[in-house]
């Protein structure tokens, strides 16, 4: 079955991979799989501080002060001084509203995006930003994909993300795996955690939201 209009465009209606899954659509699926990175993140961040309490115990260090100061700054490098996540590794409360009132505010826009690409959901609605890719002319009995997206396309779209991309999924990675250290306090523990967390969050629901 197929959904048609005056210009001879149509599309097909039948289900996608994340439907087949079990699942409404893409914004069900996006809250899945970030459910599950943050399981894996807080899973990963528990065995590293276990594994460096047991390999770091009777070792000597520097002073509590002095590490301190290294770790945040190892921190604020990773995250970014000028970006607005550095709150999340700072004791500023205002910082961490401040912090935590822009990635709500990125999740909703970035939200949008996602509702316009469900595929699925009624395609006369203007809000819905999914293309007709197929062309049923009435004088012929089968249907073209004129589509443009092809290997090439997507080969670009991957060396884009990388490079624009990657670097953020880095540094928010090693701030989780910094979180593992048994040197910090738990409340340091939690705050390098989140900026990790929350950098690598929003990175990759802007791939998602690009790759969908």
């Amino acid at each position: 079955m197929k959904l048609g209009n005056a210009n001879e465009d149509c599309h097909p209606q039948e289900n996608t991979r994340v439907q087949k899954m079990g699942l409404v659509g893409y914004k069900e699926f996006a809250a899945v799989c970030f459910a599950c990175f943050f399981i894996v993140c807080c899973a990963l961040a528990f065995l590293l501080y276990e594994y460096d309490r047991r390999k770091s115990h009777g070792s000597a260090s520097a002073s509590a002060m002095e590490q301190k100061r290294r770790d945040d700054e190892y921190a604020l490098s990773k995250i970014g001084k000028n970006s607005v996540y550095s709150y999340f590794v700072t004791d500023s409360k205002f910082g961490w509203l401040a912090a935590l009132a822009t990635v709500v505010i990125q999740i909703g826009i970035l939200a949008f995006f996602i509702i316009a690409s469900e595929a699925n959901s009624n395609l006369r609605n203007e809000g819905k930003d999914v293309e007709f890719t197929w062309k049923c002319p009435r004088d012929k009995e089968e249907c073209r994909n004129k589509k443009d997206l092809d290997d090439a396309g997507w080969f670009i779209f991957s060396v884009l993300v990388t490079v624009f991309l990657a670097k953020d999924i880095i540094s928010g990675s090693k701030l989780v795996y910094h979180s593992g250290k048994s040197r910090h306090d738990r409340y340091s523990r939690i705050r390098y955690f989140c900026g990790g967390m929350i950098l690598c969050s929003i990175t990759l629901l802007a791939v998602y939201v690009s790759l969908f």
